[in-house]
């Protein structure tokens, strides 16, 4: 029965990381759209994090998505 409980509650926080995920994404991309000053800021963190060797490939991965989803170039 505690596993289940366990179970229960890893389910319940991969939701809510996921959900969380999926909103902070839609609002980058909705910020790149409009355009703006505040782009080229997160545009250079995640050429920073991108460029960053010393992180796991995941981490660098998720950088490389959330730069091309806004058209950084």
């Amino acid at each position: 029965m505690r596993r289940m409980g366990r179970f229960g509650a890893s389910l319940v926080m991969a939701g809510i990381l996921a959900s969380g995920l999926a909103v902070s994404s839609a609002r980058l991309e909705a910020k790149g759209k409009k355009g703006g000053g505040d782009i080229t800021a997160v545009c250079n963190a995640l050429l920073s994090v991108i460029e960053n060797t010393g992180l796991p490939q995941a981490i660098r991965d998720a950088a490389q998505l959330g730069y091309d989803l806004l058209g950084c170039s």
